[in-house]
């Protein structure tokens, strides 16, 4: 009876209705700023959540670097100074040598284990991997394989039971570094090097990073003053392209969120795009450059070109 009555008490017209009042917009804006602040403390906490958690792994890259470079300089005193470089065909011209490096040459003169002397090269070889010159580090008992792994990135560690029998990694897949490209007339890795040049770096966008299916970002478009997130195309795609750790010839080590890191705001990754560097034009050839297709060498001893 209750429910009855109710029911039609609720359907009769002569009830007093009370109509629903419609935000005005002053409310709709505060609720939309209300909205949008949310989402902006959500960002940040995200960000800085991925952040805190990026923090360890690039303090292991960078350890790892910090030790390729002491295993660098150890290699070069008991070698009258020279740092590992293989014996390969002299490049004949200024802005490439006559040496293939890439793509797809890690692992090319490695040797077959079973003959020690099977990888060695001499300087009729034109094909070879940037990467075999790091390697001599292991051959040498200087350096694990293991130290060759950015923690961020999904390489594995060469696993070979007797390392000291081959003259290279097996494929881009076990090596997180790149080297400057020493197989040029200019820029070649030494003790005396300028100091603020970047000779080895989390791999970059070209080369390994092609291989391993990364999106080719073509040349470098950018000024020096675009933000970091503009930058991050152009990479290395260890730390999800957030930045790289980079080895200077001083063997100090930092993490960059651009790879505008060498002397003049070089491009690590990239050759100069003029011989001069742009020095009587502008700055963009150091900035931009040209990416590597696997020949390429450095214009002049502090132009840094780090493959892979």
């Amino acid at each position: 009876m209750n429910r009855f009555y109710s029911r039609r008490i609720a359907a009769d017209p002569k009830c007093p209705s009370f109509p629903r009042r419609a935000l005005t917009l002053p409310e709709v804006l505060v609720v939309l700023g209300v909205v949008s602040l949310l989402i902006v403390i959500v960002v940040i906490l995200l960000r800085t959540d991925r952040d805190r958690r990026a923090l360890p792994r690039r303090s292991v890259c960078a350890a790892n670097l910090s030790g390729i470079g002491k295993g660098v300089y150890t290699y070069a005193t008991e070698n009258n100074d020279e740092w590992p470089i293989a014996a390969h065909a002299p490049a004949e011209a200024d802005e490439v040598g006559r040496v293939k490096y890439g793509p797809g040459m890690i692992g090319t003169h490695r040797g077959d284990g079973s003959n020690p002397k099977s990888g060695e090269t001499t300087e009729k070889d034109t094909e070879m991997s940037t990467t075999r010159n790091l390697w001599c580090l292991v051959r040498t008992g200087g350096t694990s394989p293991r130290s060759f792994i950015c923690p961020s990135a999904n390489d594995q560690p060469n696993n070979e039971d007797n390392p000291a029998d081959y003259w290279d990694f097996r494929s881009w897949q076990e090596v997180s570094y790149g080297y400057q490209v020493p197989y040029g007339k200019h820029g070649r890795p030494s003790s005396e090097c300028d100091q603020r040049m970047a000779l080895a770096a989390d791999k970059g966008p070209y080369g390994a990073g092609l291989e391993s299916g990364s999106k080719n970002p073509g040349v470098p478009t950018l000024r020096f003053d675009a933000s970091p997130d503009d930058w991050m195309p152009w990479n290395s795609p260890n730390h999800a392209t957030e930045g790289q750790c980079v080895l200077f010839a001083d063997s100090h080590v930092e993490f960059l969120a651009k790879p505008i890191a060498g002397v003049k705001n070089d491009n690590i990754y990239t050759r100069w795009s003029a011989a001069d560097g742009g020095a009587t034009t502008s700055d963009l050839p150091r900035i931009q450059g040209t990416p590597p297709t696997g020949t390429e060498t450095p214009w002049s001893d502090t132009d840094s070109l780090i493959y892979p």
